[in-house]
């Protein structure tokens, strides 16, 4: 039984679930019905919105547990129950993503408490600790005032991406 599953994915491989009070991360290999257990379980503090492109897991924990929040990485080839994320940041980072989303190698995170969307062009540019690409809603990195206006976001907590265009 879940308590309260707060993110959902799919890939080729895995269907995922994210359980924030349980503080789990469930996978399955393809579509479970009622009778099919998990394959393994993840232990993950606040587990959020989870994403997968087939190569990585990303899970946008917005900080009810992680000060700041954090954006974790899992490399599906090498997921288990003992898996452990690569860790991209908590406070000072971020402040409350609820959204991170990988596609065609890029990494898209809302950066909701900021009030911006940060884009890496590659994934491992995240995870090796290099600035975003790109900052929408915000003048650089340092920018972190919240504001309603012209090239500004508020609270953004959302994303989507068809290889061509980002909603946010």
């Amino acid at each position: 039984s879940f308590q309260d599953l707060q993110g959902v994915a799919i890939d080729d491989k895995y269907f995922y679930l994210a359980d924030d009070m349980a503080n789990k991360i469930y996978v399955w290999e393809g579509l479970p019905d009622k009778n099919t257990n998990p394959k393994f379980v993840i232990s993950a503090d606040g587990p959020g919105q989870l994403s997968s492109d087939g190569i990585y897991l990303v899970n946008a924990a917005p900080g009810d547990k992680t000060p700041g929040g954090d954006v974790r990485i899992y490399r599906i080839n090498s997921l288990s129950s003992q898996s452990r994320p690569i860790s991209l940041g908590g406070a000072g980072k971020f402040n409350r993503p609820l959204c991170a989303l990988v596609s065609r190698n890029h990494l898209f995170l809302a950066d909701y408490g900021i009030n911006r969307a940060l884009i890496w062009n590659n994934i491992e540019d995240a995870i090796a600790g290099k600035n975003a690409d790109v900052v929408l809603g915000a003048e650089n990195l340092q920018d972190t005032n919240p504001e309603i206006g012209k090239n500004k976001l508020f609270w953004p907590s959302s994303m989507a991406f068809d290889g061509s265009y980002l909603w946010v």
